[in-house]
């Protein structure tokens, strides 16, 4: 959470703002990004807004307090100092004075507090969105917020204005006007809307600049990244996939510090449905799918002390949460005062529930294994267990063991038959027992999701993770694909020819560079013909390279098979930006294609064990066509550029 933070001011957001900021400490977020703006604060010349500043002074207070770091954006003029009657607040001021004067004002009110501090927003936007005026004045405006925050307080950390999909070209235009520009800012920042390619293609832009102008030292923030729904309900899953591939992404590419996702809450309805639909959680604070997967990341875990502080808040914002019943079974206890660890009592449990828009059942095939891990206080030398719901509705039980080393350990449990659908007492889905004679304490549990392989479930709906299928609704075209149940599974049918599937993996998976690839297939074996995968090779010069086929034999049975590539060039550059394609090799005879997993192959990694298949479709266990199948998520995303001439503040 100190990596992914959040664009969000509750200041703006009613008058239940501390109720706001307790439910963000309640998510264990550790950074905010918000922008109280000039023109909102000094209504003239050293007059304030007092109301307007005791709520911020109130949501600096309350998060500051609790952990929570803020980043704050000094921008946007003050109407009385504006140097422009027209669009004045994005105009420069008249005087540099009255803007120095009141960033020591506010750098001074939250010194001790605040140590990070963005100069204005997208300034290069082409459409002159926030900025109205020359690189040169920008420049000016960065020096002297700078000269004056770092004259209020030596540590604060000074981050240049995030730049649009136009910034790296602007960089170096500002870096023309003054030479020097790299001494006024400690670190960098841009914003990325796009999808994975496109955010390595935009980090790569900026790091040539960097290197070129020598700053390639100060570390990359991205201070806005997201997603919008427009208003469809269906893409919220496309939603929560996407905070994935931003923190996978992002995370793999070396400077990023920081990202903050774009934005925590969507805004009540004002008439623009792309930026309504960019949250986290709905304009009535209910979270979305894809708020747990920023919350839970790849591995949810438990915040014993959070969940104790703020009960009600953690029970909806913390995606693994334990069952607190003070009778009976689970009855647990605090081991630390401040509730940071649990003690479990001899012949108790702790029962443990994973929000089910994490992981419900094992996410159809998409986290067909997971990591369990239970931090516990080694003491004594009896076992305990870990219990958890099967697919055939039996618990499974697995044994933690305690040498009585006196000291924190960390068990974890790989798990491939979970189903985790609230079957445990209380809802929970798997628990902790800790023995007949010893009492257990805890200070963590977590349940880890695999980030790679990436997978794409096939069928009348598909499920994603990390990579999707390209999806194409005419049959002249050779993406056309026919949603299908055989074998009593649905799948996606491919027509003898000229048909395909393609296959766009999140680059923060593989990308170029990345030569030794495993992709898995769960096919159904019928006919002894070939499956094919097509792919771009490192020595191709853009010809396709045909992997070694996948013989069937005939058995009229599911079947996972395995490519493995050693030359391969992910770089997007089949058609829709695709990185590879599976088709029947025109041998005879359709195919069926069910699953389609893509492994990174690191030094050191073994071949992963076929996944367990895809349950059944919906009651139909003969071969039927799929005229009439649930409707089929479309990915689409936006450009920074498309994007912020829409953007509100």
């Amino acid at each position: 959470m100190d990596y992914f933070g959040i664009c969000d001011g509750p200041m703006n957001r009613g008058d239940d703002y501390l109720k706001q900021c307790d439910e963000i400490i309640a998510t264990g977020i550790k950074w905010v990004r918000m922008g109280p703006s000039w023109n909102r604060i000094e209504k003239s010349k050293g007059v304030y807004d007092q109301d307007y500043l005791a709520r911020c002074d109130a949501v600096v207070n309350r998060l500051t307090a609790n952990g929570v770091n803020i980043l704050w954006i000094l921008s946007y003029t003050a109407p009385w100092a504006s140097s422009s009657a027209t669009r004045p607040t994005f105009h420069k001021p008249a005087n540099w004075a009255d803007w120095e004067d009141f960033v020591q004002f506010v750098c001074t009110r939250y010194k001790g507090k605040i140590t990070h501090w963005e100069i204005w927003n997208e300034q290069d936007h082409p459409s002159k969105t926030f900025w109205e005026d020359t690189p040169a004045d920008y420049t000016v405006l960065l020096q002297k917020a700078s000269a004056k925050a770092r004259a209020v307080d030596s540590e604060n950390k000074i981050l240049i204005g995030g730049f649009t999909g136009a910034g790296a070209a602007y960089l170096n235009t500002l870096f023309e006007e003054d030479p020097a520009l790299g001494s006024y800012f400690d670190i960098m920042a841009y914003h990325v809307y796009v999808d994975s390619p496109n955010m390595v293609a935009r980090y790569e832009q900026f790091i040539a600049v960097m290197e070129q102008r020598n700053i390639a030292d100060k570390p990359i923030w991205i201070t806005e990244t997201g997603y919008t729904t427009n208003g469809e309900s269906s893409l919220e899953v496309t939603k929560a996939d996407w905070v994935d591939q931003a923190r996978v992404t992002q995370f793999s590419l070396p400077g990023i510090q920081k990202i903050f996702w774009y934005d925590y809450r969507c805004p009540e309805p004002y008439g623009d449905i792309a930026m309504e639909h960019f949250g986290l959680e709905l304009a009535d604070r209910t979270p979305l799918k894809a708020y747990y997967h920023y919350q839970g990341g790849d591995c949810a875990e438990t915040n014993f002390a959070l969940q104790k502080a703020y009960p009600t808040e953690a029970a909806q914002r913390l995606t693994l949460t334990f069952v607190d019943d003070a009778g009976g079974k689970a009855g647990i206890e605090d081991y630390a005062d401040d509730g940071s660890s649990k003690l479990i009592p001899a012949g108790h449990y702790m029962v443990c529930r994973i929000n089910d828009h994490y992981i419900y059942g094992n996410n159809h095939g998409l986290d067909s294994t997971v990591t369990l891990e239970v931090t516990y206080w080694d003491e004594g030398t009896h076992d305990w267990q870990l219990q958890y719901q099967t697919a055939t509705t039996t618990v499974q039980t697995l044994t933690g063991s305690r040498t009585n080393t006196l000291e924190w350990k960390t068990q974890k449990f790989t798990i491939t038959d979970h189903d985790f659908k609230n079957g445990q007492s209380w809802g929970g889905d798997f628990r902790i027992f800790a023995g007949t004679y010893d009492a257990l304490a805890v200070s963590r549990v977590a349940v880890c999701r695999e980030m790679n392989p990436a997978r794409v479930i096939l069928g009348y709906t598909n499920y994603n993770k990390l990579m999707e299928q390209v999806i194409d609704t005419n049959p002249s075209n050779n993406a056309y694909s026919i949603p299908w149940t055989i074998g009593g599974r649905e799948c996606r049918k491919i027509e003898n020819g000229s048909k395909y599937l393609y296959f766009k993996v999140c680059d923060g998976v593989v990308r170029t560079g990345d030569t030794n690839v495993t992709v898995g297939v769960l096919y159904y074996d019928a006919g002894s013909d070939n499956i094919v995968l097509q792919y771009q090779s490192t020595t191709s010069d853009g010809d396709t390279v045909n992997a070694q086929p996948i013989v069937k034999t005939n058995t009229n049975t599911w079947k996972y098979g395995t490519f493995h590539l050693t030359d391969a060039q992910f770089d997007n550059s089949r058609s829709w930006k695709s990185d590879f394609r599976i088709y029947s090799g025109a041998d005879g005879s359709p195919e069926y294609i069910a699953m389609v997993d893509v492994r990174r192959k690191d030094d050191g990694d073994n071949e992963p064990e076929p996944p367990e298949p895809p349950p059944p479709g919906p009651g139909d266990n003969s071969d039927s066509s799929g005229g009439g199948g649930g409707a089929v998520s479309i990915w689409f995303f936006l450009t920074a550029a498309a994007l912020a001439i829409f953007r509100r503040r």
